[in-house]
């Protein structure tokens, strides 16, 4: 009796979806907390235990997937009548915080078989769905406590419902897109931008389709199927984007305080007519914390910049062609050949609707001034992955001779595809592809979330013990398990006070300094110097994104160095 194509569907999604997860989970079991984890979790607790949003709109992090990933630590809090300690229990907590993430890891599995059925077909769903379930980047984050994951899940359900509202009621054209450009904010306030750059790039499409007919009418110019065209979409987007910011400002509520840098502000004003009144303003309006001091927050980061680092240039705001050369190196080998195949020789293969949208995106990332890892970029990137799958399913389901070589090629991709990422276990978050060298060395050629988060310090220690000698450790992160006797803690501020030669501090021990210290934007006076010597000296071991030195050598080589200067 033949299999029904719905049984091979739901078989194909659960498989891909079940895999990952495990693939998340066995990855979250073997990683200490990343740099913003232990932040995220402390604050999220506070929320609910106060019912503020506070800690966290001044960071600028948007509290959806926080409230979520912490809702069941608060309700054991609740049960056991006392609170939790973030840093002594942050071992005991973390692992069920990483596990709400799936949540939205399944959310956004979930839309890419939508949007891949949607434009695909059976075989465009299975293979989108395939893409993203085994891409390393994506699947790592899905195992972290953190944010990135979740407004990627929204913004697929975005331009979901936002596509397959086109020209019905109120309800699925503005209504539905509203509540999940909501979602997105409520998720991370990148989703201001992002969101409003792809329903543009899904307009331009609708338009570039629709030309031919436009000509043909009679009596319309451009200007008037311009104007045509452009009234709709502005309404639409208008109510779209009102609607969104007003359930953000529900969701995130308000502690009807005032705000203190505002009302500093407006008393230091100079003396004039509308001084008294901007005081009296900032003394009486009560309306703070709410969203838009989250927004706020994000906007002036984006503003001011970040430390960057990438291919050994660094600087301390930004690299104006960081994102584009860090998609080439982050994203899938086969994924990037797909790219490559689809563009230059099966563009009718692609998902229209999504190419225009993708490119604006892609374009956006020029502007993006916070480079600490490609994170930043996961709508782009899951799109990306997305619209490859539905192209290959398009491509496999258009064929009607070469059965057989026409599966060889397609299982050939497959096998590819998932070897790439069972191998990335467990340093998926560190993945760079086969095009630059692979994971190995990939620490020279990026930093911070790309590769050394601060996770790696539960690998270091199993090492350790192994070893014989002393350990100094000098660490990017906020793993609390350091402070607990194992290694001897060598803050980067301390080492940096002292010449590379002239340092007697380490003893006998070995340094294991993270990888980003080494490979990464300076990041306090005197570091330049040691991150010259050691970039210049080979490690004696790799330990995750640990770089481990034997002291009495770098010693020695700082000296000769020291001495070749004089």
């Amino acid at each position: 009796m033949a299999v029904s194509t719905r049984f091979i569907n739901v078989i194909w999604f659960l498989l891909c979806l079940g895999g990952s997860s495990y693939w998340c989970l066995s990855t979250a079991s073997q990683w200490g907390p990343t740099f913003d984890e232990p932040t995220y979790i402390e604050c999220g607790l506070q929320c609910w235990r106060t019912g503020s949003h506070k800690p966290l709109m001044r960071l600028g992090t948007m509290p959806l997937p926080v409230d979520i990933q912490t809702f069941p630590l608060w309700i054991a809090e609740v049960y056991r009548g006392n609170p939790f300690d973030t840093k002594d229990e942050l071992e005991l907590i973390l692992p069920w915080a990483r596990g709400m993430n799936l949540v939205f890891w399944w959310m956004l599995l979930f839309f890419g078989w939508k949007l891949g059925k949607q434009f695909g077909q059976d075989w465009g769903a299975r293979l989108a769905v395939f893409f993203l379930a085994t891409e390393p980047n994506l699947t790592s984050h899905a195992a972290l406590a953190t944010t990135d994951i979740s407004l990627t899940a929204c913004i697929l359900g975005f331009v979901y419902f936002y596509l397959a509202g086109q020209g019905k009621g109120w309800r699925e054209r503005v209504g539905l897109p509203a509540l999940w450009f909501a979602l997105a904010l409520a998720a991370k306030a990148s989703a201001l931008p992002f969101v409003p750059l792809i329903m543009i790039g899904c307009e331009l499409w609708r338009k570039w389709e629709s030309r031919s007919s436009e000509k043909a009418r009679e009596g319309q110019g451009s200007k008037a199927n311009l104007v045509n065209w452009l009234k709709p979409f502005i309404k639409d987007s208008f109510q779209i984007g009102f609607l969104g910011l007003t359930l953000l400002f529900l969701f995130c509520g308000s502690d009807w305080q005032t705000e203190r840098t505002f009302v500093e502000w407006a008393r230091q004003l100079p003396e004039s007519d509308i001084k008294p009144w901007m005081v009296w303003i900032s003394e009486n309006l009560k309306i703070f914390t709410n969203a838009g001091e989250g927004i706020a927050q994000q906007i002036k980061h984006n503003i001011r910049g970040h430390g960057s680092y990438i291919l050994g240039q660094e600087s301390q705001r930004a690299i104006w062609y960081y994102f584009p050369v860090l998609l080439s190196i982050k994203a899938g080998t086969v994924v990037l050949a797909l790219a490559v195949a689809f563009l230059v020789f099966g563009r009718k293969y692609l998902p229209r609707p999504l190419v225009p949208a993708i490119a604006l995106l892609f374009l956006f990332s020029f502007n993006c001034r916070v480079q600490i890892g490609i994170r930043f970029l996961f709508p782009l990137m899951a799109l990306m992955v997305l619209a490859m799958g539905i192209a290959l399913g398009n491509w496999q389901a258009s064929l009607s001779r070469g059965k057989t070589a026409k599966n060889l090629s397609l299982a050939l991709v497959l096998f590819l595809a998932v070897g790439e990422w069972l191998f990335s276990w467990p340093h998926g978050l560190s993945f760079i592809n086969a095009y630059w060298g692979g994971t190995n060395s990939g620490y020279k050629l990026v930093c911070d979330s790309n590769y050394d988060w601060g996770q790696g310090l539960k690998e270091l220690h199993r090492w350790k013990l192994q070893q014989q000698g002393g350990l100094a450790v000098c660490y990017y992160g906020k793993d609390p398990f350091l402070h607990q006797g194992w290694a001897r803690v060598l803050p980067i501020q301390e080492l940096a006070r002292h010449q590379p030669g002239e340092y007697a501090g380490f003893g006998n021990d070995t340094l294991a300094i993270s990888a980003t210290l080494v490979y990464g934007p300076t990041l306090v006076p005197g570091h330049q110097q040691w991150k010259s010597l050691m970039q210049k000296t080979p490690p004696d071991f790799r330990v995750g994104p640990f770089l481990l030195y034997q002291a009495s050598s770098l010693q020695k080589k700082g000296r000769a160095d020291g001495t070749k200067e004089r």
